[in-house]
């Protein structure tokens, strides 16, 4: 025991030499949010608070009035076993039906949902082409499947058309083709061609499974990317994690019913995990009732209109930006060791934005990451680039 407490001692020694060994640290209540995925702020406004209160004094004054107790509490098994109740039934038929699919499936997390699903719909037949910054949930599905796996350069379709020919020429049968892509990637803030994405799809006979992550909330009256361009029919598979701009919890994964069906009999997270408390899935539900509706459409439109003017300001005072085309912008510092400075300082000037070190990133490209949010103003921002510019 000795020895190996050694060995882990040399490993944390050696991640602290090169600038790359990350600890929790807890948020600060008094700073101004720049790292979280609350990007429409229904947690900063409270809203969240106010949906999930609501539910619990309507949950127990209905049981009051029945005069007999309900189920609070965990769902004390896997949803297979003894776990399921019609809370989660409710909220997939009514993700399923605002979005006009056909089917839904709810997981515990996007990563668990991510993992499960690849795992299940993917075999040692399938070839998959996956963008190379592809979420480590999807990267992990992948490896899981056994899959034979091509990765091309981040968001080049040439590269893509590519290695989809080669695959063609050297093939001599029918295979199972996917194409794996996100909707905005967390770190470099961009998005893909989806419109070319799904037109190769169907040039090669491949099908496209699309991770809807940092874009649910955020698009055509918050149904995500992919239907603000009217292309929800030609994506396979949909996955839409709850933890960003939902701002809660749990994932849906979407598509026909089949794989609705597969998913329950196949998909290792969701078959060996415990179901979360079916009260999750009660509020999530009302969470999308608001997501939906029409009032958070200011929201949305002055994230918009700040992520623009934002993209434009840290670029005039110098600062690289990348390919960002949304509300998340990486500012690409190069060094570990400047990135962490400069961590420290907006820390000090009460700005909560965090370094981002590899391996989440390639070597090289260390960054802060700006995580702009509907409750943002332009003096908040403002501030957060002059103590970066004051302090570089």
């Amino acid at each position: 025991m000795d020895r190996w407490r050694k060995e882990l001692s040399k490993e944390i020694v050696w991640l602290t030499e090169k600038n790359l060994l990350r600890e929790l640290i807890p948020h600060r209540p008094d700073s101004i949010d720049f790292s979280s995925n609350d990007y429409l702020s229904l947690n900063r406004n409270g809203v969240l608070k106010r949906i999930i209160q609501e539910y619990f004094q309507e949950y127990f004054q209905e049981a009051q009035q029945k005069g007999k107790r309900r189920e609070l509490g965990g769902s004390t098994g896997s949803r297979l076993i003894r776990g399921h109740y019609h809370q989660f039934s409710s909220l997939e038929e009514y993700f399923a039906q605002s979005l006009a699919l056909p089917s839904s499936l709810f997981f515990s997390t996007g990563y668990a949902a991510n993992l499960g699903a690849l795992q299940a719909i993917l075999s040692p037949r399938s070839s998959v082409f996956c963008d190379q910054f592809c979420h480590s949930s999807i990267l992990d599905g992948v490896r899981l499947s056994m899959a034979k796996k091509y990765y091309f350069h981040h968001n080049d379709l040439e590269d893509l058309q590519r290695k989809l020919k080669r695959r063609r020429i050297l093939s001599r049968k029918k295979e199972d083709i996917w194409i794996l892509t996100e909707a905005i990637f967390s770190m470099e803030g961009d998005s893909p061609d989806l419109p070319n994405i799904c037109s190769l799809a169907e040039e090669f006979g491949a099908k496209v499974y699309l991770d809807e992550g940092h874009s649910l909330g955020l698009y055509q009256d918050g149904r995500g990317l992919s239907y603000e361009l009217g292309l929800q029919d030609r994506i396979a598979v949909s996955v839409f994690p709850c933890g960003k701009g939902v701002g809660f919890t749990g994932a849906l994964v979407c598509g026909p019913p089949e794989l609705k069906s597969l998913l329950i009999n196949r998909a290792r997270s969701f078959i060996y995990s415990t179901a979360p408390p079916p009260w999750i899935a009660s509020i999530l539900e009302r969470i999308f009732h608001y997501l939906f509706s029409s009032e958070l459409e200011s929201s949305r439109r002055h994230l918009h209109s700040l992520s623009v003017w934002a993209r434009k300001l840290f670029q005039e005072e110098g600062f690289s930006t990348g390919k960002s085309t949304t509300h998340i912008l990486p500012i690409l510092l190069g060094s570990e060791e400047k990135t962490l400075s400069l961590a420290e300082e907006c820390y000090k000037n009460g700005l909560d934005i965090r370094p981002i070190r590899p391996p989440t990133v390639p070597k090289g490209s260390s960054r802060l990451r700006l995580n702009l949010q509907a409750a943002h103003t332009r003096e908040e921002v403002q501030k957060l680039c002059n103590v970066l510019k004051d302090s570089r």
